[in-house]
């Protein structure tokens, strides 16, 4: 990856609710009585060649349902936005101020029904030609949603929890080697001792605001498969993540996507 760009997408909704993806993997969903605008770097989401840029709009009511739960909806006054740009460091990261290599929008046409069955997806591609070595976990195998899945995740993130507790960098590298060894190659302005200073600093936050997640319990998950089936999303049928930091002020999520990386499950992507 370039050092003189950061790719970012820009997510929007109006009226509406939505999720957004990029190459498979959920990147945001947003609802319109919340929060309606949001822009993240999304780097380590790009992936050689082809790339897809989705809109889901009024998705399910619970993660693994948001493609399936069809209902009707008046989509009149729904409106959604997503857009990747390239984009100069210290610039604003809204699309206008970059090269935008995809921009998808929803938004009804005159000519269409206002009464609409729901979720409505739509997207775009754009090909990128500076990147030519695949991630690790475009070639791992797809992996089947089911119980002997799920109790790994859980020891997965059982560990991860543990390493946070026991401020262990180390342990914490173990578990998301793939996802950090990506970040280094997604990010060139960092490097390994950027990496284990940045988290060392989350888990003392972490201890100083007691060192405690917030907990959850089988009946609280909607695992996913997404990218193909390559990764596991772990969150709650609420949207939120499994994993969150309890802070005096507030939960703070730990978004965390599992795949299985020379035949060990794993931090993939965070």
């Amino acid at each position: 990856m370039s050092a003189d760009k950061v790719t970012y997408a820009y997510f929007e909704v109006r009226g509406c609710k939505a999720e957004f993806y990029l190459n498979g993997i959920p990147c945001v969903r947003l609802d319109a009585s919340d929060i309606s605008v949001q822009s993240q770097s999304v780097q380590e989401l790009l992936v050689p060649g082809a790339n897809e840029l989705e809109i889901l709009i009024e998705p399910g009511d619970h993660p693994s349902a948001a493609r399936s739960h069809a209902r009707n909806a008046n989509v009149k006054d729904m409106f959604a936005r997503a857009a990747v740009t390239d984009i100069p460091p210290d610039l604003p990261t809204q699309p206008e101020y970059g090269t935008v290599l995809a921009d998808v929008e929803f938004k009804l046409r005159p000519s269409e029904p206002e009464e609409r069955s729901v979720p409505i997806s739509v997207g775009g591609s754009f090909t990128l030609t500076r990147m030519t070595a695949r991630w690790a976990w475009q070639d791992s195998p797809a992996m089947v949603l089911d119980e002997a899945l799920k109790l790994e995740a859980r020891e997965v993130l059982a560990r991860l929890e543990e390493a946070f507790r026991s401020q262990s960098v180390d342990r914490y590298f173990d578990l998301a080697e793939a996802a950090l060894k990506d970040g280094l190659k997604a990010y060139p302005a960092w490097d390994d001792a950027h990496l284990r200073d940045e988290i060392g600093k989350i888990m003392q936050w972490h201890k100083d605001q007691g060192g405690e997640f917030a907990p959850w319990s089988e009946e609280d998950e909607d695992f996913r498969l997404v990218a193909g089936d390559r990764l596991l999303h772990c969150v709650r049928k609420d949207w939120s993540a499994l994993l969150k930091l309890r802070g005096k002020e507030g939960d703070v999520p730990y978004p965390v996507l599992l795949g299985r990386v020379g035949g060990k499950l794993g931090v993939v992507r965070f």
